[in-house]
C-alpha cells in the first residue's frame, strides 16, 4: 500500500470479509500501453465467510457496500478498487488489465464467461449474475462520481472502520499484532485512549 487511503480501504475491504491483494501487478502483456500497471486493490469475498470477532451477520457488513452489491451474503464477490486520496481521475481499465484482475480472482470458471465478464465491464459498473458480482469501485475524499464506476467516499470507510472497532472492543486488545500502523492507531485511539480519559476524568 502507498498511502493512507489505499491502507484505509485495504481495511475497509477486509473488516467486511475479503480476500485482498493490494499493489496488484498487470505486466506489460496484460495492458495496452505495452507497459507494467498496479491496481490499487483486487479482492474476492466468499458468501459462507463468517468471523467470530468481527463479522457475525449481515448487520455487520457496511450498508454501502451492500447497496453496491446487493444480496452480499447469497453470491461471491470480487472487486477492482481504485483509491484516490487527491485528484478524483481514475484511469480507464482497458481490456486486458480487467482481464488480468478477473482472472487472478479465480471466480469464473469457462474462458466464455471471462470474456462476457471483459466485455462487460468494460463500460459498466458491475458484472452480476444471481451467484456472483464483480465491480469496479473507486475511493475519493470527494462527492464527485465517475462514470462506469462504483463509488464510495473515503469518509464513509473511516466510519465503518471506527463503528467496528468500537462494536468489537476485543480486537482493540490486539492493537499492536496488526501489521498496519494506521489500523494499530484507530484501534489504540478507540480502546486506550478512550479508557484513559475515563479513568483521568
Amino acid at each position: 500500500m502507498k498511502n493512507f487511503a489505499e491502507e484505509i480501504a485495504y481495511w475497509y475491504f477486509r473488516l467486511n470479509g475479503f480476500f485482498l491483494i493490494d499493489n496488484y501487478v498487470s505486466h506489460k502483456s496484460e495492458t495496452q500501453t505495452n507497459s507494467y500497471a498496479d491496481n490499487d486493490i483486487i479482492g474476492v469475498r466468499n458468501r459462507f465467510v463468517k468471523e467470530i470477532i468481527g463479522l457475525l451477520s449481515i448487520d455487520d457488513v457496511c450498508p454501502k457496500l451492500k447497496e453496491i452489491v446487493g444480496e452480499i451474503n447469497s453470491k461471491s464477490v470480487g472487486i477492482i478498487c481504485e483509491v484516490k486520496g487527491g485528484d478524483t481521475r481514475v484511469s480507464s481499465l482497458n481490456e486486458k488489465k480487467i482481464k488480468s484482475c478477473v482472472s487472478r480472482m479465480g471466480l469464473i470458471e469457462t474462458d466464455e464467461e471471462l470474456n462476457r465478464v471483459v466485455e462487460t465491464l468494460k463500460t459498466a459498473k458491475n458484472y452480476t449474475t444471481d451467484n456472483l458480482s464483480i465491480n469496479k469501485i473507486f475511493v475519493t475524499v470527494s462527492d464527485s462520481t465517475i462514470a462506469n464506476w462504483e463509488k464510495i467516499e473515503l469518509k464513509t470507510m473511516i466510519d465503518f472502520i471506527k463503528r467496528r472497532i468500537s462494536k468489537y472492543k476485543e480486537k482493540g486488545n490486539a492493537w499492536n499484532h496488526y501489521g498496519s500502523t494506521l489500523f494499530q492507531y484507530l484501534l489504540y485511539e478507540e480502546n486506550c485512549m478512550k479508557k484513559s480519559k475515563k479513568t483521568t476524568a
